[in-house]
């Protein structure tokens, strides 16, 4: 095909998009009608991933990251329109997504429909192994987990791959119990993100944001067993502090401090 015809097509196509995207920028109008009548907030994470999943799911493989950004900014402009028409800051918690990126991963606040997937990690034995519980039996487990990586003062986030939107695992920082200006961090990943530097990045994430979100210093606890590990926070900047054991964990645990103040 000759490249003039091949620009034709393309211009049929754009007017076709032009057209579907207006009719889906209007019916976007109407749920901003509605959202402003029954005082809902713009942005709706539930719906938004609901969306991108089924994008992931029909895509074929080598458009899925495509697909997905261009979605991706589709809702974008939604939420910008639905603010213009209701008057409200483009830019506020109500519009725009809590979302944070690394260089190859993005990160959104943990929620309770994030359970399918976070279950089929706390309820692997392999990947419960070094981690402050035993696998999970019972969704109903994983559950009080999100609850409690999210509960007020904590800070939880659903880790997943960037363009591609694959779920890599759970990240969270959490209030110490006794001191709210330390996190303990919370980290485990899919057995296929093991060992390829994803942890040094969301430590590295972790030291950015988390004096934005109060907190002085981060501590981690760690199966000794778990070398990986131990050598990730070691070249982040932790430094050992202690070590001691708990019942009914086959290894030793030991503790690592960074001060973010320092």
């Amino acid at each position: 095909m000759e490249l003039s015809e091949i620009r034709k097509e393309i211009d049929q196509i754009n007017q076709e998009m032009q057209r579907l995207f207006e009719r889906r920028m209007d019916l976007c109008g109407q749920v901003a009608e509605y959202k402003g009548a029954h005082g809902m907030e713009i942005f709706a994470p539930a719906r938004e991933e609901e969306i991108l999943q089924a994008v992931r799911s029909r895509a074929i493989p080598p458009m899925q990251e495509y697909d997905v950004a261009f979605f991706e900014n589709l809702m974008s402009l939604s939420r910008k329109y639905q603010a213009a028409l209701l008057g409200i800051d483009p830019n506020s918690p109500a519009v725009l997504p809590q979302r944070f990126e690394t260089a190859r991963l993005q990160l959104r606040p943990l929620r309770r429909e994030d359970l399918p997937p976070v279950y089929s990690l706390t309820s692997d034995p392999e990947v419960a192994r070094y981690l402050r519980f035993s696998a999970h039996t019972d969704p109903s487990q994983t559950l009080e987990l999100i609850d409690a990586l999210t509960a007020q003062g904590n800070h939880g986030f659903l880790v997943m791959t960037r363009p591609a939107g694959i779920f890599a695992g759970v990240f969270a920082l959490k209030s110490d119990r006794n001191d709210a200006t330390i996190a303990d961090i919370t980290l485990f990943l899919d057995k296929q993100f093991w060992n390829r530097g994803f942890a040094g990045e969301l430590l590295e994430f972790a030291r950015k944001e988390a004096p934005k979100m109060g907190f002085h210093s981060l501590q981690a606890w760690t199966a000794d067993g778990n070398i990986p590990s131990r050598k990730a926070l070691e070249k982040a900047g932790f430094t050992f502090q202690q070590r001691f054991t708990l019942r009914g964990m086959e290894h030793g645990v030991s503790i690592y401090q960074l001060l973010l103040d320092a």
